[in-house]
């Protein structure tokens, strides 16, 4: 369903359950995630793990279910977040109740270490992301 809308440049609401909510044009799906850009007053970049969706409005005109099993045609969440961080841009990681801003430095397989603008590292479980913001 993402792709879809991802093909056809249709925007999503998505309805997280941080209680936070955004219309996101889609740009990137993977098997756990999808990523994209949010407009209007505070525009921003954001990677958005399924399991943080409460609810999505999508265009129905567009749900065609692939295959069961079949391959994303994406980058793996770790993909996406080596990118971010070679990217160098601050982002805010979103866990359940809390967030943290900061750069990504290092990506490991189920890791990521994001360094405040402190200077002090922390470590984070891919499996505690709950969505990204890229601020900068």
């Amino acid at each position: 369903m993402l792709l879809a809308h991802r093909d056809s440049h249709q925007v999503v609401e998505a309805f997280l359950t941080t209680g936070h909510d955004f219309c996101v044009d889609v740009r990137a799906v993977g098997d756990q995630w999808f990523s994209g850009e949010v407009s209007g007053a505070d525009p921003c970049g954001v990677v958005i793990g399924f399991r943080a969706i409460a609810a999505i409005e999508l265009n129905t005109a567009l749900v065609n279910f692939p295959p069961p099993g079949a391959p994303p045609r994406s980058p793996s969440l770790t993909q996406m977040l080596d990118s971010l961080a070679r990217l160098s841009k601050t982002v805010v990681l979103y866990t359940n109740g809390s967030h943290w801003v900061g750069r990504l430095r290092e990506v490991g397989h189920d890791y990521v270490e994001l360094v405040s603008p402190h200077g002090k590292s922390s470590f984070y479980l891919q499996s505690s992301l709950q969505w990204i913001r890229v601020t900068g």
